[in-house]
């Protein structure tokens, strides 16, 4: 129902703008792309495959940016995982002038199960 979405191109460029190199492979193409992808076109109307997935995050504390340089950053967080305590670390990297998340893990192990 969001108005900026009208194709799987729409989809696609929003999550590429805002995802890049393991990550985007690993996680987030599965949106766009692949059987059975998340969102397709038909009959002239954006889809949704819809069913249950786990998403979002209580996040326990403010992130910590740490490791700064021109073209990137990392972002440190603990978050409430299922009652748990457990701490996320995303690495953000400027790609043709955007930033964006390139990879991220919990507790040190890459995130690509959620």
């Amino acid at each position: 129902t969001d108005s900026r979405f009208s194709s799987v191109e729409d989809v696609k460029k929003y999550v590429t703008d805002a995802v890049c190199g393991s990550l985007l492979e690993s996680r987030y193409k599965c949106i766009y792309e692949g059987e059975p992808a998340m969102f397709t076109d038909s009959e002239g109307s954006l889809w949704f495959l819809q069913g249950a997935r786990g998403c979002g995050f209580s996040f326990n504390s403010d992130p910590v940016i740490s490791d700064v340089t021109d073209d990137s950053f990392t972002i440190t967080a603990n978050f409430d995982d299922y009652g748990s305590d457990s701490t996320m670390v995303v690495k953000a990297v400027k790609e043709n002038g955007l930033w964006k998340a390139s990879s991220f893990s919990i507790n040190g192990e890459a995130e690509n199960r959620r």
